[in-house]
C-alpha cells in the first residue's frame, strides 16, 4: 500500500516495476533453491569409538541423485548430541557438542556425481554421542536467503576414556604391579623374587651364589604359569553424591581405564564389573574396547551404596574404586585387592 501511495503521488510507475522485478527476483530464487536441493543424499562414515580428546577422520559424502541437472553450492552439517541415562544426577544431560568443527562445502556436484570430503573431528568429553540427521543447505543462486533441508540419520559413536595416562596412573603404577605380582607368585619360570630360607622350602629352589653372598641360606620365587587375571572393580553408586565430587569421579574413570589398558598390555586377562553390568574375562583388543565403552558411559548412581563383598566376590586379583571410606571395606576384599578411594585422588 506504501508503494502504491507513493506512485500515485509521484506519478511515477517506475516504482512498480523494480518492485515487480524484486518479487520475481525473489520467487526465482526460492524456486532454484529448492530445486538445488532436491534429490540429493548424504552420508557421514564415523568410528564405532574414539578416544576422546583425540582428533580423528571423518568422511562427508554427498550424492546428487537428479539424472538431468546438477547440483550447486551445496553445504553439509550435523550435530552430535552427547547422551546420558535419564537415571544419572549429571546436570549436563542437555548438552549438546558440535560434532563439525566446519562445514563440508561442495561448490559443484554433476549429475549422477557423489563427493566426499574428509573433516578432523574431535568429542570434548567422554560419553555416547548420537547423530540424529544431516543438514544440507545452499544459498544458490543469488545468496539472498539460505535454504535448508534436513536428511535423518541415526549414527552412534562412543567417546572413550581419554588414551593418554594421567600423571596420576604413574603414581600409582608401581603400587598396581607390585600388589599383582605378589598376589601371583608361585612355581613357574619367572624368576619373581629372592628371600630367606624356610624350613617348610624345597632345596631345589635354593640360590647358592645369593647364599655365599649373605652368609644364609636364600631360595628363589617364581612367578605362575598359569593365565593371569585381573578383575576391575568399579563402584559408582552412593547416596551423598554432590557436585564437588565430579572432578574426582572422572580422575577415577580414568585411571580405571589407563590401567586396563595397562594390564592388557601386560598380556593378563581383565574383565570389568560394576553394579549394573561386566564383562568376560578376556585378553583381546574387543574385551579391552567393551570394558572401556562401559567406562565411556558410567555416571554416578544416587542410590544406596552397592554391598562391595557381594560386587568384589571374584577369586582373582582386583581393582576396586570405591566411594566408601577406609574402614569401610570387608576384610576379604582388602586382602585380595588394591584398593582406590576416588574420593580421596
Amino acid at each position: 500500500s506504501i508503494v502504491a501511495v507513493a506512485a500515485f503521488n509521484t506519478g511515477n510507475n517506475l516504482i512498480f516495476i523494480i518492485l515487480s522485478a524484486a518479487l520475481a527476483l525473489l520467487a526465482v530464487s526460492e524456486c532454484l533453491s529448492h530445486w538445488n536441493l532436491r534429490r540429493l543424499s548424504a552420508e557421514i562414515d564415523l568410528p564405532d569409538c574414539v578416544p576422546a580428546v583425540q582428533p580423528f577422520v571423518s568422511v562427508l559424502s554427498l550424492h546428487n541423485q537428479r539424472a538431468w541437472t546438477p547440483a550447486f553450492s551445496c553445504s553439509l552439517t550435523g550435530l552430535l548430541d552427547r547422551v546420558l541415562e535419564p537415571s544419572t544426577i549429571s546436570e549436563q544431560q542437555n548438552q549438546t557438542a558440535g560434532m563439525l568443527s566446519q562445514s563440508a562445502y561442495f561448490p559443484f556436484l554433476a549429475r549422477h556425481g557423489r563427493s566426499r570430503y574428509s573433516l578432523w573431528l574431535q568429542l570434548p568429553q567422554r560419553g555416547l554421542y548420537r547423530l540424529n540427521r544431516l543438514e544440507v543447505s545452499t544459498q544458490f543462486p543469488f545468496g539472498f536467503v539460505k535454504k535448508k533441508r534436513g536428511l535423518p540419520r541415526n549414527v552412534e559413536l562412543t567417546a572413550l576414556p581419554e588414551a593418554e595416562p594421567p600423571n596420576e596412573f604413574f603414581e600409582m603404577l608401581p603400587l598396581l604391579n607390585g600388589a599383582f605380582e605378589s598376589y601371583y607368585k608361585g612355581s613357574g619360570s619367572d624368576l619373581h623374587s629372592i628371600r630367606d630360607y624356610r624350613t617348610e622350602d624345597s632345596g631345589r629352589f635354593l640360590d647358592w651364589k645369593a647364599s655365599a653372598k649373605t652368609g644364609r641360606l636364600m631360595v628363589r620365587e617364581f612367578t605362575k604359569e598359569d593365565d593371569r587375571k585381573c578383575c576391575f572393580v568399579f563402584d559408582n553408586s552412593l547416596s551423598d553424591f554432590q557436585e564437588r565430587d565430579w572432578p574426582a569421579f572422572e580422575k577415577a574413570v580414568r585411571l580405571c581405564a589407563s590401567a586396563l589398558r595397562h594390564f592388557q598390555e601386560m598380556d593378563c586377562e581383565t574383565r570389568l564389573v560394576t553394579p549394573l553390568q561386566s564383562t568376560r574375562y578376556g585378553q583381546s583388543e574387543s574385551a579391552l574396547i567393551e570394558s572401556l565403552k562401559i567406562l565411556a558411559v558410567i555416571q554416578p548412581q544416587q542410590v544406596e551404596a552397592t554391598d562391595l563383598l557381594a560386587l568384589a566376590a571374584e577369586a582373582s586379583f582386583k581393582i576396586v574404586f570405591t566411594a566408601g571410606g577406609r574402614g569401610q571395606v570387608p576384610t576379604a576384599v582388602w586382602n585380595s585387592a588394591h584398593v582406590v578411594f576416588w574420593r580421596e585422588l
